[in-house]
């Protein structure tokens, strides 16, 4: 499908049009879980266009699957109905990695000759975010991450306890501060926890405090009064993935 060209003013960073198949997931405008089946119409390193998504609104976050890959992405715009762009939606990165796209990531000059889809078509307008603009408890790559820890990829299972209420979920990434954590139930940041893990050989228990909440998704969580035996097997687990980061984790 070619790309949408308003003559507006230039895009920001280059796409490639291609058709890939991804999952998208979060909760839908009634606060249902939705897990559906989308197709790029075109990506860039911050963002993407969609179509086939029709559960959500703008500004709403969203997880985004890509192969073995998983990310985040705000909703900036949605196709209006009766025009050229219905049943798209444009998202922005709010967090993935820069691996997320794989071969298909755009491999562009600085400036191209494109075109962006303008408030006419797609609700973006002058105020829209440009790309690179996150929020500080969440950044995009490695490289621009602020974090005094650096995350790595796994894939582990998570006991979540709280006023005797336990909820479960699965461990997307880790380091020793801390990890993201995906599940159908959240709590709002600052929101203190007790976890009990399992990653590959590793089983660790502690307490963690909330510190960014996407609601029907996940939660990024800071490992805190960590019991020394469990913070020494925690930081010996991730120095050994740092050094394989690559391996299959079942």
């Amino acid at each position: 499908m070619a790309a949408i060209s308003t003559g507006a003013t230039p895009r920001r960073e280059p796409r490639r049009t291609v058709a890939l198949t991804v999952r998208v997931f979060g909760l839908d405008a009634d606060g249902k879980p939705v897990n559906c089946e989308c197709s790029t119409v075109d990506i860039s390193t911050h963002g993407v266009r969609l179509i086939g998504a029709q559960h959500w609104r703008p500004g709403e976050v969203v997880g985004i699957r890509h192969g073995s890959e998983k990310g985040r992405f705000r909703i900036i715009w949605i196709g209006p109905a009766g025009s050229h762009a219905e049943s798209q939606i444009g998202l922005q990165a709010v967090e993935v990695s820069r691996h997320f796209w794989g071969a298909t990531m755009p491999q562009f000059p600085a400036v191209a000759n494109t075109t962006s889809i303008g408030s006419r078509i797609g609700g973006v307008t002058e105020g829209t975010p440009k790309p690179g603009r996150l929020s500080s408890v969440s950044s995009p790559f490695p490289y621009a991450d602020k974090r005094r820890h650096s995350r790595l990829r796994c894939n582990g299972g998570v006991k979540i306890i709280i006023n005797s209420v336990t909820h479960w979920g699965t461990i997307i990434d880790i380091s020793a501060g801390g990890c993201y954590v995906e599940c159908p139930s959240t709590y709002p940041v600052g929101q203190v926890i007790y976890v009990k893990a399992g990653i590959d050989d590793l089983n660790f228990e502690t307490d963690a405090v909330v510190r960014v909440s996407h609601p029907g998704m996940g939660m990024g969580l800071e490992f805190i009064r960590t019991a020394v035996a469990d913070r020494n097997k925690l930081e010996e687990y991730v120095a050994e993935l740092a050094r394989d980061p690559n391996r299959v984790r079942s």
